[in-house]
């Protein structure tokens, strides 16, 4: 320890200072019990790095609420009002002086509030009890925002854009908020939208579409009070209203949110140059098929999509690669599952012990607890309510390595599965999820009944966000080569994927039976069985027996005929033909090039048909050898 001899000054670290005093104040914001989330320093904007979904990234846990400061960054804070149940009072315009601001709450009848001088001149911060929806104000000459559910202000102690700090200046216990004062000024709004023509059927969406951007610029800035005040001008001025609010809520409230969704006109663009841009190897949880992103398995009822999820719940929990099992070099991780069809106790359970499952590193969600107004009840989680809650447990997981989701449909609340906006803000935070915490989350899906030889990936039940989202997407299906008869029998293929590396591959089904203490329990678990050449299509289309049959006996004809060398592809199809070949999807070109381990090759500007070389029939021999 050094000491300064008399006469001598120290230095002071500004920025340790600094630190220091934005500590404390998140550290009074929650004795408070407010949820504050992290801002850039000397800015009113979310950290990416803290605060990387906004105001959805609050947190009453002052561990998290102080980790920048712990690590050295000066940031400012936000108080997100709806999570700390209070409404602020903001107050931009027409006031110079604290006297000022004491006269106009005493001329309208405003108690006494917690009062933060708000950094700029004539600036405060009213701070109440309550949450209510956010919307403007103009009371008495006095403009500025209610700020309430949905959004945030600096909090005390933050450094204003301008230099000057959030300060306390009458600090009081939070009075209820005072509805009734502010009430009228949103009453003339709602009427002054409503009273107007009829609207009729063929032209709702685009009145109600300019009705809402209307009051999004009359300052109605949250989904809640958006919606309500659309309902109404509905009922009153569509030709069907109460039916039509009735038949329609969904797509009135899509309209509510896509009309709140950019209220903030001051904007900039977040751009990257590619020489600043770090270069990074894809990271893996098990490679080459479970990278560190988020991705899809999708197939028909009865292909063991749950089983498959479990078994890579097992591998990963046991520090094992997924599906073959050998030593893997991330270790053991933890794996979160949400899963609606099966039970955890007779079915999943079970089948995690008889593949090997470490079931202190394996977390199932069973819903989400609710307290409100002191009671106390359990409902499904759902990813509209609560995508936050998710993903601060997870972030709580030091070694998580996966989450599965299964499927996916059952847990995505009020949300509509066939709207590609609506599904994204569910898929694109869990990609964003996976990315910053380094592991992959896999959600299930079932399959549409379109037409034999629609696009793979077009197969997927739901909106086009569903496969357009993740960027690895595996179908499973039956195994329609060897025994056809065995029902057990499937493959595993990838319909999507940045890497080329991926084989598909063989797997049965196998049921387990163990005695636990007097117990039989009974599971399924996962046999995998080796490579095929089968693809995404075949997956998404099985094949009758016959066309098995006929497709293995054209392929075994072209075969033969091409061991002296290519043929015209013309000539090929000929002896086809000879051979009874109608040419139907079951039995396509493709699916007999694959039989006859053949290929499409241009010779001269001629289309011929030839046998693979040997070189580019083992790619993944390791992945084979090892199962």
């Amino acid at each position: 320890m050094q000491c300064s001899s008399p006469g001598t000054t120290v230095p002071i670290d500004s920025q340790a200072v600094e630190i220091s005093l934005l500590r404390s104040s998140v550290e009074d914001a929650h004795k408070r019990g407010f949820a504050t989330l992290v801002l850039k320093p000397h800015s009113k904007e979310p950290h990416p790095k803290y605060s990387p979904h906004g105001v959805h990234s609050s947190t009453k846990k002052l561990s998290d609420a102080l980790r920048p400061y712990d690590e050295g960054v000066a940031a400012n804070y936000g108080v997100d009002c709806g999570a700390s149940d209070i409404t602020v009072v903001d107050v931009d315009r027409g006031l110079k002086s604290l006297e000022h601001l004491n006269s106009w709450m005493q001329e309208f009848n405003l108690p006494s509030a917690l009062t933060v001088k708000s950094g700029r001149e004539g600036g405060f911060h009213l701070y109440y009890a309550r949450a209510v929806p956010s919307t403007n104000f103009n009371l008495g000459g006095v403009t500025g925002d209610i700020i309430g559910i949905g959004r945030y202000v600096a909090g005390p102690g933050s450094n204003h854009p301008d230099g000057e700090k959030y300060e306390i200046v009458y600090d009081v216990p939070l009075a209820a908020f005072p509805a009734e004062v502010f009430k009228e000024v949103k009453t003339k709004k709602e009427k002054s939208a409503a009273v107007s023509r009829p609207i009729p059927k063929g032209q709702r969406n685009a009145e109600l579409t300019s009705i809402a951007g209307s009051l999004r610029n009359s300052g109605i800035r949250t989904e809640d009070e958006m919606y309500a005040i659309l309902r109404e001008i509905a009922i009153l001025r569509c030709e069907d209203g109460p039916q039509f609010v009735i038949e329609e809520e969904k797509a009135i409230r899509s309209l509510a949110r896509r009309a709140v969704t950019d209220f903030d006109t001051k904007k900039s663009l977040v751009v990257i140059r590619g020489d600043e841009a770090p270069r990074e190897e894809l990271k893996y949880i098990s490679e080459p098929f479970l990278p560190a992103k988020l991705c899809g398995l999708a197939g028909n009822s009865s292909e063991a999509k749950s089983p498959i999820t479990r078994d890579m719940a097992a591998c990963i929990t046991r520090g094992l690669t997924f599906p073959d099992r050998r030593e893997n070099p991330i270790g053991p991780r933890s794996v979160l599952m949400l899963n609606a069809e099966d039970d955890l106790n007779d079915t999943i359970m079970p089948s995690l012990d008889a593949m090997g499952a470490d079931d202190s590193k394996f977390y199932y969600i069973k819903g989400t607890k609710v307290w409100n107004k002191g009671d106390e009840c359990e409902r499904q989680f759902a990813f509209d309510k609560d995508i936050r809650t998710l993903f601060e447990f997870a972030r709580k997981i030091p070694d998580l390595g996966l989450i599965i989701i299964d499927p996916i449909q059952n847990y995505i609340g009020d949300i509509d599965q066939n709207n590609d906006a609506e599904m994204r803000t569910i898929l694109v935070p869990c990609s964003e999820l996976a990315k910053e915490l380094g592991m992959c989350i896999v959600t299930v899906h079932h399959l549409n009944s379109r037409d034999k030889g629609t696009f793979p990936l077009h197969r997927i039940q739901g909106a086009k966000a569903l496969h357009a989202v993740a960027r690895y997407i595996y179908m499973v299906g039956a195994d329609r080569t060897g025994d056809v008869t065995d029902k057990h029998r499937h493959i595993l293929t990838q319909a999507r994927g940045t890497t080329g590396n991926v084989p598909s591959m063989r797997y049965r089904t196998v049921k387990d039976e163990r005695k636990v203490g007097s117990q039989t329990l009974q599971a399924i678990k996962i046999e995998w069985t080796g490579q095929t050449d089968a693809t995404a299509q075949d997956a998404v289309d099985p094949v009758s027996t016959h066309e098995v049959e006929k497709t293995a006996e054209y392929g075994e004809i072209i075969n033969e005929l091409l061991q002296h060398g290519p043929k015209l592809s013309s000539e090929c199809r000929q002896r086809l033909k000879e051979a009874g070949w109608e040419g139907n999807s079951a039995t396509s070109e493709s699916a007999i090039k694959r039989r006859a381990k053949a290929e499409s090759r241009r010779i001269d500007g001629q289309a011929f048909w030839a046998l693979i070389s040997e070189v580019n029939v083992g790619n993944h021999n390791d992945i084979h050898s090892q199962i």
